[in-house]
């Protein structure tokens, strides 16, 4: 991201970086509302609420494989699970952050699939929606990701690959 996103004020919070993405979010909540009100010709019956919804969804998805990663972890990457701070928690040989993602994988894998099979009926959403959403959202999440690295890559001096390569 650019580098002003970075600054804090003079209680180190960041705030430039919390107005831009507050910015962004109204932005795409009302362009939210706009295609649904374009698309169906009338008032969304969940609106904003679907939306939040949708992003609820999205985000424990993607929480549960950062968990699901997280579990993996001190197999995949001994050495270095091992020097980190939470090397030495551990029930009996099983490390800590691996039960804790497992155990929270499961319950999000759950609740994904109550809402797969509950959608449409409690919460007026369609899975269909919740897709185009997630389709969407990471297109865009990937193009911004491009577009920054090949920022970097004619911006900065040092090598980007070198400085983000595991040891």
């Amino acid at each position: 991201m650019p580098r002003w996103l970075r600054d804090l004020d003079h209680r180190g919070s960041p705030v430039k970086a919390i107005v831009t993405f507050s910015a962004v979010a109204l932005i795409l909540t009302a362009l939210y509302d706009l295609t649904e009100l374009v698309v169906t010709g009338t008032r969304p019956v969940a609106g904003v609420w679907a939306l939040a919804l949708h992003a609820t969804i999205l985000n424990l998805a993607a929480f549960t494989v950062t968990c699901i990663a997280a579990a993996l972890f001190p197999f995949r990457r001994r050495e270095l699970y091992r020097e980190s701070a939470a090397g030495p928690y551990a029930i009996g040989r099983l490390p800590l952050v691996t039960l804790m993602g497992g155990v929270f994988s499961v319950f999000a894998v759950y609740l994904l699939y109550r809402y797969l099979v509950l959608s449409d009926a409690s919460f007026r959403v369609s899975i269909v929606n919740t897709l185009t959403i997630a389709i969407v959202q990471y297109a865009a999440a990937i193009a911004l990701y491009l577009l920054l690295r090949l920022y970097r890559l004619r911006r900065m001096t040092a090598q980007v690959e070198m400085r983000y390569r595991d040891a």
